[in-house]
């Protein structure tokens, strides 16, 4: 019996075009990356629009040529078979990770925790939302490159944003790490010379997520994370009393039960 049993693994020497496909097919935002029957690294949507995004490997490389040994992340964050959900959501937020891995030798297996199996750990919490959400979240406009939304993430550390009109200031999308991965694979593949300046072409309003889930901040935490768990979302728009926009991920959610504010059994 393989140690990886139940586990979606990715080959080193497969492409990142491949990995995006086998993401997208099992809705998954990771894939653990073998090499010759061992784990060696794991890579996620983050680490392929890096890759993609690359000065370097976008000017000599195709998307046939980018291959999952180059983007994934090498430095694998463990925890033992007997860590407890709060310990585990610990070390998720110290590390700013989505995953741990759990390496259990005595019986020659390995099980991936995520954001999402906590986040099923939340499902009975009576707290409410306005206690763990980003308030006044970060956005863009539609007419804001998909470049500079990366950009903006990168040096906020945070994986979507939400997308208002400037002009009278209403919601109307959002754009992850996911879109923005999916919108430089497409234009890798429809231009050879990725080089070229029509990339900065490439608009937010091309590639948001338009059918948005949202929130007043008043709702239960259990009500957040069974919205996402059903719409297969890691983030929903919070609707403010003074008509600002805020936010609620499951990495807030995580941390609540990191510092004790959710319980978890």
């Amino acid at each position: 019996m393989s140690k990886f049993e139940n586990l979606i693994v990715v080959d080193k020497g497969k492409t990142c075009s491949y990995a995006l496909k086998l993401m997208d097919k099992n809705k998954i935002s990771r894939l653990l990356v073998v090499d010759d029957g061992q784990l060696i690294g794991i890579v996620t949507y983050l680490d392929i629009t890096k890759a993609l995004n690359n000065p370097r490997k976008r000017k000599n490389l195709s998307n046939a040529r980018i291959r999952v040994s180059s983007a994934m992340t090498k430095d694998i964050i463990t925890a033992k078979p007997s860590s407890t959900t709060r310990e585990i959501a610990e070390i998720m937020i110290k590390n700013k990770i989505s995953s741990v891995i759990i390496e259990d030798n005595k019986n020659n297996s390995i099980n991936l925790i995520t954001k999402t199996d906590l986040l099923k750990q939340a499902l009975n919490s009576e707290v409410p939302v306005s206690m763990i959400y980003t308030k006044n979240a970060i956005s863009v406009s539609q007419t804001d490159t998909v470049v500079s939304a990366r950009k903006i993430m990168e040096k906020n550390g945070i994986h979507r944003l939400l997308v208002v009109d400037k002009e009278d200031d209403a919601l109307s999308g959002i754009i992850t790490e996911k879109n923005i991965a999916h919108a430089l694979k497409l234009f890798r593949d429809l231009t050879a010379d990725y080089s070229h300046p029509d990339i900065k072409l490439l608009k937010v309003s091309d590639f948001m997520k338009k059918d948005l889930k949202t929130l007043n901040s008043d709702v239960k935490i259990k009500d957040a994370a069974k919205l996402m768990l059903e719409n297969n979302i890691s983030g929903i728009p919070v609707i403010e009393e003074d008509g600002n926009f805020g936010m609620v991920t499951k990495t807030d959610i995580v941390k609540g039960i990191a510092d004790g504010l959710i319980f978890v059994e």
